[in-house]
């Protein structure tokens, strides 16, 4: 069941079959994307002066967190640098909910 009955945002509640799919445990972390720039297949990201973004144009402490402050296009770079895609919204909704 995908959706939900508590706004009319979210419904209305409906039956989605999904094929297999694989997902990442984890989020692509700010080590992973930089090995992507390195392979010449991403982006170097702009250092932002917002605090919470965690990109740097140098290697620093937070190379283990998850990339943030990215582009929906960077994103698809890097998915396709792996060899994947990001997930459909109902594979995202059926992942979250750990069915």
């Amino acid at each position: 069941m995908m959706g939900s009955k508590d706004s009319s945002y979210t419904s209305p509640v409906h039956t989605v079959e999904l094929k297999s799919f694989m997902m990442m445990r984890s989020e692509i972390t700010v080590g992973h994307y930089r090995m992507c720039v390195k392979a010449g297949e991403c982006n170097k990201l702009e250092p932002l002066a917002y605090e919470k973004c965690n990109w740097s144009n140098k290697i620093s402490t937070k190379e283990n967190h998850p990339i943030n402050c990215i582009s929906w296009h960077e994103i698809m770079k890097f998915a396709a640098w792996v060899g994947a895609r990001l997930p459909t919204e109902a594979e995202w909704e059926y992942a979250a909910r750990s069915e």
